[in-house]
């Protein structure tokens, strides 16, 4: 069963009493202090009128006295929210619950208790996040499958439901080197045509997505989903229109989760048709042990090429990742992938890549969301590149991290911050290169 009780701070925090008062002062002209050594049984009284429904009086006891004991001050600052929630004032109960967390992040009851309001808004997204971080971090696996069973309701497994999405598109140039008019390969200078120059600039890409999901038992659900995204940059030819379709089937059991999809997308470039696609994607995710999540996803892709210079291929990608959620507050992770890539016809542009990934993210106090990744990798193609008597080779790294105010929210999306730095070297001195690049995406999943 999930464990409801709330895990609370040793001592009291200032700001935690803070929130107490607060909201005490709007309605109560004085504060009656309880006995230090009382107040843990008074707030066990609260608890009792609110689960007897009894809201009125137990916003009375809160707001007319003072809690300054250890951790109770964090116990009635909950107390409370729980009481805006249930009397129907969510946004009050959502910015206390969230100023909880931001002091504490590790308050796995007022996650829960955040996750229902959330809910209650209609938030969906938000509220499975929250929800989804509790169930990965949970310690067993009966407790884990309540918490999907929540995910499910709050996000039903049957019906529609619509999106929209909206984030920076990094620049289209191959690297920041691209700005050079002529590079040397072998020692010889050679002209870069003008289309590998950098002309894109940064973008901005956004759409709607759309999906319907109909129940076929308790644990098999068959869907369709739709998106349409446009990235506009600054350089119009690089307009890049694309809609994608996709229809399969999840199925939920007591561990694991599997989903099983066909995919067809289409691509236009400058409001030329470019390419479109056809393929499937087979995602898994298992339950290894109490806090340890293990996901695979393999995709397959046929892309054809609808210009005359473009060129079909072949695309298999796979990864595997390894989680460990030590509380709700903390993960690591660590994986690795493959794909390959055949080119028509162009065997110079084949390849080969594997790549290993660790990770880490964090929630730190003042609302404050952290994540760190590091990838590194290595390229082999198959054939000579044009110009030289070798294929083209290329290893690389990268860098990123994250960034997040979970307590700031603009029109009920908050702004995530990324930045990531690429080295690459390669024998190709096109693809040898080195690059920061940066970007913000709206979510609402915090």
């Amino acid at each position: 069963m999930l464990n409801m009780s709330i895990r609370l701070p040793r001592r009291c925090r200032t700001a935690a009493l803070a929130l107490v008062l607060a909201g005490a002062a709007a309605f109560s002209p004085a504060f009656a202090a309880v006995p230090l050594g009382d107040q843990a049984t008074y707030l066990t009284g609260v608890e009792r009128l609110i689960a007897s429904g009894d809201l009125a009086t137990a916003e009375k006891a809160l707001l007319g006295h003072r809690f300054d004991g250890e951790d109770n001050a964090f116990r009635a600052a909950f107390l409370l929210a729980m009481v805006k929630g249930r009397t129907g004032r969510l946004v009050e109960a959502e910015k206390l619950l969230r100023q909880m967390l931001a002091q504490r992040p590790n308050l796995e009851r007022v996650q829960l208790e955040l996750a229902h309001v959330l809910a209650a808004q209609g938030r969906r997204e938000a509220a499975a996040y929250q929800l989804r971080r509790l169930a990965d971090a949970s310690g067993n696996d009966l407790a884990r499958s309540e918490l999907e069973g929540l995910i499910d309701r709050i996000n039903p497994r049957g019906g529609w439901s619509a999106n929209v999405f909206m984030t920076l598109a990094p620049s289209t140039n191959v690297n920041n080197g691209s700005r050079n008019t002529t590079i040397l390969v072998g020692g010889l200078p050679f002209a870069i045509a003008d289309d590998g120059r950098a002309q894109s600039g940064i973008g901005a890409t956004s759409g709607v997505s759309l999906s319907y999901a109909r129940p076929l038992s308790e644990k098999l659900t068959a869907f369709v989903a739709g998106s349409a995204s446009f990235t506009n940059y600054s350089g119009g030819p690089y307009d890049k229109p694309l809609i994608e379709l996709q229809a399969g089937l999840r199925h939920r059991g007591l561990k694991h989760f599997l989903s099983a999809e066909l995919l067809v997308d289409k691509v236009w470039l400058g409001g030329d048709a470019n390419s479109h696609g056809l393929g499937g994607r087979i995602t898994g995710r298992w339950s290894v042990a109490p806090k340890w999540l293990l996901s695979a996803d393999t995709t397959f892709m046929s892309r054809f090429a609808d210009t005359p210079a473009g060129a079909d291929a072949n695309t298999w990608r796979s990864n595997t990742a390894l989680r460990f959620s030590p509380s709700i507050a903390m993960s690591f992770w660590a994986g690795g992938g493959y794909e390959t890539e055949e080119v028509r016809g162009r065997r110079f542009s084949s390849y080969r890549q594997w790549s290993g990934t660790l990770g880490h993210s964090r929630e730190l106090s003042h609302g404050i969301s952290v994540s760190a990744q590091l990838t590194l990798g290595s390229r082999g193609f198959e054939a000579d590149f044009p110009g030289m008597g070798e294929p083209r080779r290329d290893e690389f790294y990268e860098l990123r991290a994250t960034v997040m105010k979970r307590d700031f929210q603009i029109f009920g999306v908050t702004p995530r911050f990324g930045i990531s730095y690429l080295d690459q070297t390669s024998n190709v001195a096109l693809y040898d290169f080195d690059r920061w690049s940066g970007d913000v995406t709206l979510t609402r999943e915090f």
